[in-house]
Formats: structure tokens, C-alpha cells, sequence
């Protein structure tokens, strides 16, 4: 692991303001998108991230990170959902799994909210609070789709493991910021990689609705982009470490989409 460079922080001015946690509200329609995309984006979502302010720290960290959203882009598991050819065992594999990391990354959240809590952090246990009931009841939802009730019958691959336990590491032994940042790729990843394959679109293509779901002018209004945004200055943070944390959380990304396909 890189040698952190303890000198370089981030803040805010004290006068900026986030959106309500209200925010965070199932889609209209009553159809869930994938975590991340739950509606909890703010509006600066509605165009590529490409053009966001360079300012804007989920800008810094998704610019230098643009390797591993090409490499996500290029798993056969996107291509696959692209062309219409993935195949649905592999479809289903990742979609139950997801449901489990999820599940188990609200557990995750909750974790952080107890220590905003013995922090007296009203801001960061509202919003930790609302992001844990919507990663709940997403992964609910997915699981009653499939006709399961119990999560853990279902058996985790190494790259979910991974994934999930990154994040529990971040939730135990940092501020709670850092776990909204290990939360981030998936926010923004998802969106940029509809917007790259929406030319597969089409009647005969099955996961159409995949890609419109996730295709960034569907997305619905929230809130973790703008949080991270707006109150990354107030809680002074040092910007190596949160690189660090966002690059590991964009690989687990890749490996994800790449174990779905794995024979």
C-alpha cells in the first residue's frame, strides 16, 4: 500500500448545504435499480461524469480511475449485456449475489452510523440511516424476485467476499466519510457503463431494460454524489487515503463483473 502523504486535506466552507435525506426514495414506477442507483445520485448525475466540475471530488477520484471503468467496460459480462448474448446463468449468478453484498453492505453501514452516532454527527447518522434502509430493502426486493427469503443460502464468490469485506474494514477502523467513498464507484460506474453500451438497445436484446434502468437520464435525484461533494471539506480528510480507498472499491468492481462469466 502507498505511503499516505498525511499533508494533503480536503474541506468546505461551512455554508453549503445538502439536499434533505428524504431524498433517497425508491424510483418512481416502483422499479429498483442496482445499488448505487437506487436514487441516490444528485442531479449533477444527469450528465456524463466526464464533464463534471473538476472541483468535485467524486470527479477527482472517477478521472483517475478511468482505467478501471474501461476495464469494467470491457468485462464479457457488460459486453455480454450489451450484445443480448450473456448468458442468464451468468446474468442471475451476479444479480443473487448482489443482493447478498448489498444486504450485507447495509450491515456494513450500520457499523459507520454507530460510530456517527457516539460522534453525535447528526448530518452523517441521517444519511447513513437512509442509505442502509434503501440497501435493505433493495436487496429484499431482489431476493423476493427470486423467490428467496434467507441471503445467506446463497453462496458468495471470492470477488464478493473481497468486496464486501474492503468495506467492512473501511467501517471499522475509519471515519465514517470513507465508507461513503468505498461506496462511490458503484454510484457513478454504473451509469457511465449504460451510457457507453446503450447502442445495444433494442427489441431482441433481453437486457434492455438493464441498460435503460442505468442509463444516466433515468437515474433519479438523491443523494451520495452530492453528500460526498458538498461536505468533503467539512470533515477534513486526507485526499491519498480516499484515492486509495475508491481505487480498491472500483477493482472490486471489475473482479465482480468478471467472476459473473468465470466457468
Amino acid at each position: 500500500m502507498p505511503v499516505l502523504d498525511k499533508s494533503r486535506k480536503i474541506g468546505l466552507s461551512e455554508g453549503q448545504h445538502i439536499p434533505s435525506s428524504s431524498a433517497a426514495v425508491k424510483p418512481a414506477g416502483g422499479q429498483w435499480q442496482r445499488l448505487g442507483l437506487l436514487g441516490l445520485d444528485l442531479d449533477i448525475t444527469t450528465k456524463n461524469t466526464s464533464s463534471l466540475p473538476a472541483k468535485r471530488l467524486s470527479n477527482i477520484l472517477w478521472n483517475k480511475n478511468i482505467d478501471k471503468a474501461n476495464e469494467a467496460l470491457h468485462t464479457d459480462f457488460i459486453q455480454g449485456i450489451q450484445s443480448g448474448l450473456l448468458d442468464p446463468t451468468s446474468y442471475g449468478k451476479y444479480t443473487l449475489q448482489d443482493a447478498v453484498y448489498c444486504y450485507q453492505a447495509a450491515e456494513t453501514v450500520e457499523v459507520a452510523q454507530i460510530k456517527a452516532e457516539d460522534e453525535n454527527d447528526i448530518l452523517m447518522v441521517n444519511f447513513l440511516t437512509a442509505r442502509k434502509d434503501m440497501m435493505k430493502e433493495y436487496a429484499s426486493s431482489i431476493l423476493e424476485d427470486w423467490h428467496l427469503n434467507d441471503p445467506t443460502a446463497i453462496k458468495l464468490g471470492e470477488a464478493v467476499r473481497t468486496y464486501i469485506t474492503l468495506g467492512r474494514n473501511v467501517a471499522e477502523t475509519k471515519h465514517p466519510f470513507y465508507l461513503l467513498v468505498a461506496m462511490l464507484p458503484c454510484s457513478m460506474l454504473w451509469s457511465w457503463l449504460a451510457t457507453e453500451i446503450q447502442s445495444g438497445i433494442s427489441d431482441t436484446n433481453v437486457y434492455s431494460s438493464w441498460i435503460k434502468k442505468n442509463l444516466i437520464g433515468n437515474r433519479t435525484g438523491g443523494s451520495l454524489v452530492g453528500f460526498i461533494d458538498v461536505y468533503a471539506e467539512k470533515y477534513q480528510l486526507d485526499l491519498n487515503e480516499l484515492e486509495i480507498i475508491y481505487r480498491g472499491a472500483m477493482d472490486s468492481e471489475v473482479r465482480f463483473f468478471s467472476s459473473a462469466t468465470r466457468v
